[in-house]
């Protein structure tokens, strides 16, 4: 899993059925999706990304397939499943998956995981403006168009974010699709990996997956 194989190498490496390496990676990786880091600290940056929907593994899908080079869909589309994401520039983060679009995944992301003397930068989205004026507006910087992309003069910009958005979406496509009930699973693996730099042991995987409180007291359960 530190090496983020897909199920039928890791039934290969362990021995066992690809179902049986599906359901314990699960149960490794539920707990690590759960505990995220609390009190983002100096200066924070939000915004969200965008996966399609997908109902893979399901015998029977609640929508229409989707063609190969289809029609594009609109953000706000139900057939887009929005993750917001927040990071500092001490490489902590937090996020959530937001299955049925709700902006309350927002509002509970900035109040349980920003210190109170944080700044917070994020673009100009309604709902991520929304979600730091409910927080702290006092505390908030919004950047419009090109904004976001900073200047060499300035430390405000969301590119850490962006950068964590485009390493995510690189890092799950080996898994050639992952099913939108477990993309918050996923999403949570590859925060791990990447506040470590993907650099780990399995001991303290395994020990991260059933007591992550003994190993980094500034964790929350989610």
């Amino acid at each position: 899993m530190i090496a983020g194989e897909t199920l039928e190498r890791t039934g290969e490496l362990c021995g066992v059925h690809r179902n049986t390496a599906f359901r314990w990676r699960h149960r490794f990786l539920k707990w690590q999706n759960q505990t995220q880091s609390r009190d983002l600290s100096g200066i924070a940056e939000c915004d969200e990304t965008n996966f399609y929907r997908s109902e893979k593994g399901s015998k029977k899908l609640q929508r229409r397939p989707r063609k190969r080079g289809g029609d594009h869909i609109p953000r706000g589309s139900k057939e887009l499943i929005p993750v917001i994401v927040l990071r500092d520039r001490f490489g902590n983060g937090a996020d959530r998956v937001a299955l049925n679009g709700s902006p309350s995944h927002i509002k509970d992301l900035f109040h349980r995981h920003l210190a109170a003397d944080t700044l917070l930068i994020t673009d100009a989205k309604t709902a991520l403006c929304a979600g730091a004026k409910n927080w702290n507006e006092a505390c908030h910087i919004r950047l419009v168009g090109k904004q976001a992309r900073g200047k060499k003069s300035t430390p405000y910009h969301i590119q850490t974010v962006n950068a964590f958005h485009s390493s995510l979406k690189i890092w799950i496509a080996r898994f050639r699709g992952v099913a939108s009930k477990y993309l918050a699973n996923y999403v949570g693996w590859h925060r791990h990996l990447a506040e470590r730099h993907h650099r780990n042991n399995p001991n303290l995987f395994i020990l991260l997956a059933f007591n992550p409180l003994a190993v980094n007291h500034k964790l929350t359960v989610i």
